[in-house]
């Protein structure tokens, strides 16, 4: 076993070990799409139906994104890859090109993502140096043959059928 120091740098490696999905976590402002990736996305409860997503303090979108009633949390798949490269270009540029469906509560979200779920901000708190967000689950979907789009040590992964 390898024991690093606690720096910022070596503790983002180590977290980086344990994959996670991709999300786009989005709405719309007067017909203007905001949003971006999240792998921060983690299930809370069934009943009620929670989950959660993080996001840093230094974030510009999130201070946008929190005026919205409602969101949409697209899973990308694995077929979504070069939907995830032009979702992390510079904001004024995220949804040049992109096919997103804009829905009449705010929410935003990708018609053929893995999944997608409408959410409702029912709490934000500080936690460290991000904001933890819990959202109530509205309505969800989900394509039953796709594959997920995974994070893992710093790079996406498609995985393998």
């Amino acid at each position: 076993m390898t024991i690093t120091s606690h720096s910022s740098h070596n503790l983002r490696k180590t977290f980086g070990i344990y994959p996670t999905g991709i999300a786009l976590t989005a709405g719309h402002l007067d017909g203007t799409p905001i949003g971006m990736l999240t792998n921060s996305f983690a299930t809370v409860s069934l009943e009620p139906p929670l989950v959660t997503v993080s996001f840093a303090h230094t974030s510009t979108t999130w201070p946008q994104l929190h005026k919205i009633q409602r969101l949409g949390i697209s899973f990308l798949s694995a077929d979504d890859y070069d939907t995830a490269q032009l979702l992390r270009r510079p904001t004024a540029e995220r949804f040049e090109n992109l096919e997103v469906q804009k829905n009449s509560d705010g929410s935003l979200v990708l018609p053929a993502a893995a999944a997608h779920l409408i959410v409702e901000l029912n709490q934000a708190f500080e936690a460290g140096d991000h904001i933890m967000t819990l959202w109530k689950v509205i309505s969800h979907k989900r394509q039953d043959d796709a594959r997920p789009l995974v994070f893992h040590d710093g790079t996406l992964h498609q995985l393998a059928a």
